[in-house]
């Protein structure tokens, strides 16, 4: 049996921008699946906006064939016919594979080859028009690029919440770069194992990270906390080829964050800077609410004064602790998905009919800061009670960073790092729902698809469930901190 010829795709081509060896890794060993439920959330968008689109080109011919090579002879039947507008076109020039989202036939004759995003911007996204054009001119079409994206300022009330950026200039730009890429990927990709490629610090957040370099360090570079300029820290030392935080030299400049980090290596302990239980017990007073959302965020507006992507609240969790040294109490609101409408307001009544006037809200990042604010802009008679429940707020996070580091973190502050710090290496995969993506695709899942009741059921106690599991996690650590001993 012959081997199974392999095409090169505008995806494998943008890929080899950032790192070749992963682009080999696509072409070699390509993963298999669905991908994770951010990939799959990221599809749906793209779904809905290609619908809006696709509307505004009516008679447009689709191409339905997945197949490269019968999707080809698709495509060369609709232009011989005098198809004037084609979606998902495919088109192979030289072992690259492309399918431009919509290809549509000017007056003068060119082509404008539109990308279609899921986006509020443009210019992310002309490197993969390049790579579209440069195989399209070489097939003798006269392309012009652009991009059909969101309005970020849009709303259900306007006449379209798209619109269309011309990028011939910017695209051009790209393509002398695309060209020399392609060749450069062809020659690697014909290699049975590509050599190691040095590490950059992006290489931290691959997945294929240690099956790349499999001696890397347990406690490597890309541990160190790269925020509030640490990832120049991380820039240097991988310059340096110093990978092993063991062998950290002691005249390395670190941030207050980093030399945290290191005393908890090297003690095996906690590390802390300044006294957290007194600061805590100073900028916090009794009753103390932690709070955390779960927030779906619409590629396509549905409903009044919303943008596209806007922050729509569907559940919340909050762990109510009434005085000093007593227990937890629970509580928690999740959009009733039957009603189909805005989840928004019954939300923050209920939120607002929990928290009260007085008390500190604690949560875990900036983000529940955001939603309410946002919701005191949409919900305007409510705005002075959301606007005084921001000045309650104390971010835990923030402080855990500046104070608080145990090595179990790994490297990260994260919810899900403080979890596992807490429990003992514990996840969340135990749970229906593990990760706020998951959420998102849970809740849409209860809205859209309207599934059987027992379904229905299980889902709603999943989602109720990892919820909960975030409030009594920032609750965990705020006991654990205020037991912590100032100790440097």
């Amino acid at each position: 049996m012959g081997r199974k010829r392999r095409y090169l795709d505008e995806g494998t081509v943008l890929v080899a921008g950032k790192c070749m060896k992963l682009a080999w890794y696509r072409v070699h060993r390509p993963g298999r699946g669905g991908g994770n439920a951010a990939a799959r959330l990221g599809r749906r968008h793209k779904r809905d906006v290609t619908v809006l689109v696709r509307a505004l080109f009516p008679g447009g011919r689709r191409i339905v064939e997945r197949n490269i090579v019968r999707a080809r002879r698709s495509t060369r039947k609709a232009l011989c016919a005098g198809k004037t507008v084609l979606f998902r076109p495919a088109f192979l020039h030289d072992g690259v594979a492309i399918r431009p989202d919509i290809l549509e036939r000017r007056s003068d004759g060119a082509w404008n080859v539109w990308a279609v995003k899921a986006s509020s911007g443009a210019e992310r996204h002309f490197q993969g028009l390049a790579v579209e054009v440069h195989i399209l001119r070489n097939l003798g079409f006269r392309v012009v690029p652009g991009v059909i994206h969101l309005d970020r300022n849009a709303t259900v009330r306007s006449a379209s919440i798209l619109k269309r950026t011309v990028c011939a200039r910017q695209v051009e730009r790209l393509l002398p770069e695309i060209g020399s890429r392609i060749r450069e990927l062809k020659r690697r990709v014909r290699i049975d194992y590509p050599r190691p490629f040095p590490l950059k610090r992006i290489c931290g957040r691959c997945e294929r990270l240690h099956r790349c370099r499999p001696d890397l360090p347990e406690r490597n570079v890309f541990l160190l906390f790269q925020g509030d300029g640490g990832w120049r820290v991380v820039d240097e030392l991988i310059e340096r080829e110093i990978l092993d935080l063991d062998e950290l030299p002691d005249e390395m400049e670190l941030t207050h964050v980093q030399k945290r980090q290191m005393a908890a290596f090297r003690s095996g302990r906690g590390a802390v800077s300044g006294d957290p239980a007194r600061s805590l017990a100073e900028r916090t007073e009794y009753p103390l609410f932690f709070l955390d959302f779960e927030t779906v965020s619409p590629a396509v507006p549905r409903y009044r004064a919303q943008h596209p992507f806007d922050i729509i609240p569907f559940q919340w969790s909050c762990h109510l602790v009434r005085g000093e040294g007593g227990p937890a109490e629970h509580f928690g609101y999740l959009h009733d998905d039957r009603d189909g409408g805005d989840p928004r307001r019954g939300v923050i009544e209920s939120l607002l009919s929990l928290l009260g006037g007085e008390g500190t809200i604690l949560v875990y990042s900036g983000y529940e800061r955001r939603v309410i604010e946002r919701m005191a802009e949409v919900h305007r008679d409510l705005a002075r009670p959301l606007r005084a429940l921001v000045s309650r707020i104390f971010d835990l996070h923030e402080f855990v960073e500046h104070c608080y580091y145990v090595p179990r973190f790994g490297g990260s502050f994260s919810m899900k790092s403080v979890y596992a710090a807490l429990h003992e290496g514990r996840s969340y995969r135990d749970l229906g729902v593990s990760d706020g993506t998951a959420a998102v695709e849970a809740f849409l899942r209860l809205v859209e698809e309207k599934p059987p009741p027992e379904e229905r059921k299980r889902i709603r106690e999943n989602l109720i469930e990892y919820c909960k599991r975030d409030t009594a996690t920032i609750e965990s650590l705020y006991r654990r901190l205020m037991k912590v001993r100032a100790e440097c």
